[in-house]
């Protein structure tokens, strides 16, 4: 589920334009092939790597997904997270545009914010998924007595 959730924050997973803008390039978008893997990991890679521990300080404790209570909800939150992801396609373009995902001095680190953003992003979204399936998961009682008949493979030692 990590790999989605981290997947649908990269805005060039929401759009046909996820490796390069193809056919009509009004704003002279790049058109180079290898732009996806560069966001992926190239640019980090370039600019010293993901600090972990300060990204997670940007993430709040988890939530429990807006719409979880009604039919459908999660599925509902999820698509407005990567329906507001996609919104974001043509800012990353202009990033590019401007110089600023070059990982080349001050003007090509400018877009790590961004960048570090999206993972922030990702992480807070799993984060809420997983408390909320928590949440909403039926609970079981499992008594002592019928614990073999739930798990069968579970031996007493």
């Amino acid at each position: 589920m990590g790999h989605y959730v981290g997947d649908g924050s990269q805005p060039l997973h929401t759009t046909m334009y996820f490796n390069g803008w193809i056919g009509n390039n009004p704003h002279g978008y790049t058109t180079n092939q290898k732009f996806h893997a560069w966001i992926d990991g190239g640019y980090f890679h370039k600019t010293g790597g993901i600090d972990v521990g300060e990204l997670a300080g940007k993430i709040h404790v988890a939530r429990r997904l807006v719409n979880a209570n009604q039919p459908d909800g999660m599925f509902h939150d999820v698509v407005e997270y990567l329906f507001e992801q996609n919104k974001l396609v043509e800012p990353l373009y202009e990033l590019e545009k401007e110089g600023k995902l070059s990982g080349e001095g001050d003007q090509g680190l400018a877009g790590r914010a961004f960048l570090d953003g999206q993972l922030v992003k990702a992480g807070q979204m799993l984060g809420d998924i997983w408390y909320t399936a928590w949440l909403e998961a039926p609970r079981i009682n499992i008594s002592r007595r019928n614990w073999h008949s739930v798990m069968p493979l579970h031996r007493e030692r």
